[in-house]
């Protein structure tokens, strides 16, 4: 265990002495009310990119929930959060995420291009070729986004048939 001190609130010095328990880094800081340390991931961001490439996408998401309450309304953090709630197949949390990503840095191609990938899975065609066109103009030089375009536009197109043969019958 590492001892570092700092400077806290109000220039009152604190410990924080940091702790590897398997193969993660913990912070530990003096709570509040009873004065017992509190245990937490010192760096929340890199734990869980580290958890995401590692296939650990539930885990991962874990820790960029803790990141954002570090750094809230963060996109990249909200970018990589859709990411792992994508990869674990919960597809609404992950729209949540890229269009709060979104609202705050609207010019962020790959983020229009990953939600564009979210609605498709959710059947939102739409929306779906809404981003990938905004993606496009974005950053016209990236082929997945159009192979990704033309995939949700023939699915669109095949509904559409379907539904009009559907009514003749």
């Amino acid at each position: 265990m590492k001892s570092k001190q700092g400077m806290g609130w109000m220039g009152l010095a604190v410990a924080v002495s940091f702790v590897l328990i398997g193969s993660s880094l913990y912070a530990v800081t003096p709570s509040g009310e009873e004065g017992a340390p509190s245990l937490r991931p010192a760096q929340p961001l890199a734990q869980g990119d580290s958890l995401f490439m590692a296939g650990k996408a539930h885990e991962a998401a874990d820790f960029y929930e803790m990141a954002l309450r570090d750094n809230p309304g963060k996109p990249t953090i909200l970018t990589r959060l859709g990411a792992a709630y994508a990869r674990t197949g919960d597809m609404e949390k992950a729209r949540k995420a890229y269009e709060e990503a979104l609202a705050t840095e609207p010019h962020e191609a790959i983020t229009h291009f990953h939600l564009g990938n979210v609605l498709a899975a959710l059947s939102l065609w739409d929306e779906a070729i809404a981003e990938y066109r905004q993606c496009i103009a974005l950053s016209p030089d990236m082929p997945e986004v159009y192979e990704a375009m033309g995939k949700a536009l023939r699915t669109k197109h095949q509904i559409s048939m379907v539904r009009h043969l559907e009514v003749q019958a």
